[in-house]
């Protein structure tokens, strides 16, 4: 074997390490992105086995709902999610750019936006501060345009993160909580149109707007189902109101 074939060979192995194999990993997550794209443009509509009967509580938004329990709301309603874990507010407005699924006799809970948030706190302040006024414009735009069929809207604030996670440490800095609070002070002055209610999530925790306590925490971002019960028990007396 001639003495510069290993030294070749060694010299192909190393190109591909440094050039082909992240090729082939950025076009696997881009795949994957591209995956999830595709779903999240998936409609919300009710499942072939509905009852058609009761009126229907749609969950729409990210994973503060998703894994609701159908449980935590009375037989009377029949419980659909159409929740999407991660998924932004402005994606959102995409993938449900209409709500002709609902019947006057329906409810729709929307409740997202804190991953638009979470984006924008490595912002700098303007474009944070933008990212705010953007993403509660595009929930009350979501709300408006479900209370056009004349169902009941629930748009829900913001939760705040607890405690920082060491775990996620780069994410969950201090202006998080700061643009947390902004819209949720942005949802509440604003003023609902139709049959538009507000329920406060970050009330129902008992949150300063800036950090929800610990034990209602699995980690810095989710809550587990104490805090899940208490938020649909908020959710109950709203739909309960004349």
């Amino acid at each position: 074997m001639p003495r510069t074939l290993p030294l070749r060979i060694g010299f192909v192995v190393a190109f591909f390490a440094a050039a082909v194999a992240p090729a082939i990993f950025v076009a696997a997550r881009k795949t994957a992105i591209d995956a999830r794209s595709d779903l999240a443009r998936t409609p919300c509509a009710p499942p072939p086995n509905s009852d058609g009967v009761r009126p229907r509580l749609y969950l729409i938004g990210d994973s503060s709902l998703t894994g609701w329990s159908a449980t935590n709301f009375a037989e009377r309603w029949e419980t659909i999610d159409c929740s999407l874990g991660q998924e932004t507010a402005a994606r959102l407005a995409q993938r449900l750019p209409n709500f002709d699924f609902l019947r006057p006799q329906d409810a729709a809970l929307i409740s997202s936006g804190l991953y638009d948030l979470v984006a924008a706190s490595l912002a700098d302040s303007a474009r944070a501060s933008a990212a705010v006024e953007q993403t509660t414009s595009a929930l009350l735009m979501l709300a408006r345009s479900a209370s056009a069929s004349d169902a009941r809207v629930l748009l829900a604030t913001l939760i705040p993160p607890s405690a920082r996670d060491e775990n996620r440490r780069e994410r969950w800095r201090e202006p998080l909580r700061d643009l947390v609070a902004q819209a949720n002070q942005r949802l509440r002055h604003s003023t609902p149109s139709g049959r538009i209610e507000l329920v406060d999530f970050a009330a129902a925790l008992g949150s300063d707007d800036r950090v929800t306590p610990s034990n209602y925490r699995i980690d810095a971002l989710h809550v587990n189902a104490i805090a899940n019960k208490r938020l649909a028990d908020a959710v109950e007396r709203a739909l309960d109101a004349p």
